[in-house]
């Protein structure tokens, strides 16, 4: 009995000290289960949240990224994801301190980089962009959206020729990308280079037969460079989209393509159609007045001249195909009257400007003609029409 007692008085400490550590390590592991509960709830948080966003469900987003960024508030990506929902509600401060706060926790974060970039890019900030869309880029450089960002802010920092530089020198690297050739064609487009446009363009249909918006850009590259032929059959499969079916404007450049390739009466025919289905069309307008003159029809061109002056008097287009239709029936103070307006109308173009020049030159207005030849190079120094009317008579 006595052993015993003295077993039992030795014993008892250490069940005590014992169940005091069993208690303390319950504890602890109940602690990092519910640590791992809720990191994986987390986790398990963000594609919901992300769908909701997706779904333009900002306001249920919103909630489940508070959630999330309660239970984690370390997370990059939550941080990212409650910037871009801050994004499409344009509270853009908000936005940036958020980005900024994801690159801090994750400096390797590539859309958190990008997405401030594009903060920055809201408030015209081009260069501060830039600087986010190259370290998104140089963190993730599989990435052509990226790239193409890059590119984008070069153009806005007038600086297109390293734009395109920098894409051409990527192309092998991304030799499946439709969207980085149709960007080089841009770039050329940008600069009148029609001819070199094409050939990425069509490059770039190849690889994206499905994208309509590459294919309406090639159709409108080769009806610029004379491929009507093309253009009619790229126009008419964009056109039976269902989706397409309301694009005037695609119609208006059929009627224009089917000019070119002589198909005259099919072009004035698809130009009435349009106008019959909206009087106050004055684009349909145009282009049948375009078509008219071009088949010598100048009672039509006026007829059209006029309705484009009367339903959009802000346009110097009208005012042009007027004064054209006036010059060739030598009504020339007709014909200066509706230059001038087309020059008036367009104060940054040349054309008219050189039209204007010419009709007052043929009335024998020398002195007044010299003033539009000289405003016409203001507008446009590269402009050799202006310069070689001028020199002839004002050596």
């Amino acid at each position: 009995i006595r052993f015993a007692l003295l077993t039992a008085s030795w014993l008892l400490p250490a069940m005590i000290i014992a169940g005091c550590a069993n208690q303390s390590g319950y504890a602890s592991n109940r602690k990092h289960a519910d640590e791992r509960y809720h990191k994986m709830r987390g986790q398990l948080m963000l594609p919901l949240a992300t769908q909701q966003f997706e779904a333009g469900d900002l306001a249920q987003a919103h909630r489940t990224v508070n959630e999330a960024l309660q239970i984690n508030p370390q997370s990059g990506p939550f941080h990212v994801l409650a910037g871009r929902i801050a994004l499409e509600r344009n509270r853009l401060e908000l936005a940036h301190r958020l980005f900024n706060k994801a690159t801090e926790l994750d400096k390797n974060l590539a859309k958190a980089h990008y997405y401030k970039g594009l903060v920055y890019q809201r408030w015209n900030q081009f260069s501060e962009a830039m600087g986010c869309y190259q370290r998104a880029y140089n963190l993730k450089p599989d990435r052509p959206g990226y790239l193409l960002t890059i590119g984008e802010m070069l153009v806005a920092l007038d600086r297109p020729a390293e734009a395109l530089e920098l894409f051409k020198s990527k192309l092998t690297y991304f030799a499946n990308n439709a969207g980085l050739r149709s960007a080089i064609a841009q770039l050329y487009i940008m600069h009148g280079d029609h001819h070199s446009a094409l050939g990425y363009l069509r490059e770039a249909n190849l690889l994206a037969p499905q994208d309509m918006h590459i294919r309406e850009i090639l159709a409108m590259t080769q009806l610029e460079v004379g491929q009507a032929d093309l253009a009619i059959r790229n126009l008419r499969s964009i056109i039976a989209q269902t989706d397409n079916h309301q694009r005037t404007d695609l119609e208006r450049s059929l009627a224009r393509a089917y000019a070119q390739t002589g198909r005259i009466t099919d072009a004035r025919s698809l130009c009435q159609r349009l106008i019959r289905k909206d009087r106050a069309d004055h684009q349909a307008w145009l282009t049948l007045g375009e078509i008219a003159w071009s088949g010598g029809d100048t009672a039509t061109a006026l007829h059209a001249a006029k309705r484009v002056i009367e339903l959009a008097p802000n346009n110097h287009d009208g005012y042009l195909l007027a004064g054209m239709v006036w010059h060739k029936r030598d009504q020339i103070h007709k014909a200066i009257e509706m230059f001038n307006a087309a020059a008036t109308a367009a104060p940054t173009k040349s054309t008219a400007v050189i039209l204007h020049g010419i009709a007052l030159e043929r009335s024998g207005n020398i002195k007044e003609a010299v003033t539009a030849y000289k405003e016409a190079i203001r507008r446009h120094p590269q402009d050799n029409r202006a310069r070689e009317l001028l020199a002839k008579i004002h050596p």
